[in-house]
């Protein structure tokens, strides 16, 4: 279990051990252990990509996207969601797309926050035709776009010069 955690990472405690010995006389984890465990980990994993998300701080959130993985955590439409997010504050909108594209090969639904932040992230790097199609495939997944999406997306239009697509909005 873990007893607290900073950005030292995580204490652990030594968990309940179940009545009893299992196969071979060696101490067992209780039942739920494990899988409390697990949550624990994502619920840190999470907070931990969104502080990266917060900082700017778009490889570091990638690296713990990475890292979920090779321990066996399942990254969610969450943790993708904040690694997206930070790609976009980090201006690397190659990256929030490529990770938009990662959650569909997961088989993960993004939601709002998953299609506009890399809208977002196209208006930064004056991706218009990016931008435009993100907005689309949100409509196409019956998602609403908000208020930040549209403003995203007519903001990309103008950088571009794309007047006639800025005023479809």
């Amino acid at each position: 279990q873990i007893a607290g955690a900073g950005w030292g990472g995580p204490q652990w405690r030594q968990p309940r051990r179940r009545e009893g010995r299992a196969l071979g006389g060696s101490p067992s984890l209780a039942a739920g252990d494990a899988l409390q465990i697990a949550h624990v980990c994502v619920g840190e994993q999470h907070r931990a990509i969104s502080a990266c998300e917060k900082g700017k701080r778009w490889g570091e959130a990638l690296r713990l996207l990475q890292e979920m993985l090779h321990r066996s955590l399942t990254p969610d439409v969450v943790s993708h969601s904040a690694a997206i997010s930070a790609c976009e504050k980090g201006k690397r909108w190659g990256e929030a797309l490529r990770l938009l594209q990662e959650m569909l090969h997961r088989s993960l639904t993004p939601d709002v926050v998953s299609h506009t932040a890399p809208i977002s992230a196209c208006e930064k790097g004056k991706r218009w035709g990016e931008a435009l199609r993100l907005l689309q495939e949100m409509l196409h997944r019956s998602l609403t776009p908000g208020v930040v999406s549209h403003h995203a997306a007519i903001s990309t239009c103008a950088k571009g010069r794309r007047r006639a697509e800025a005023l479809r909005f």
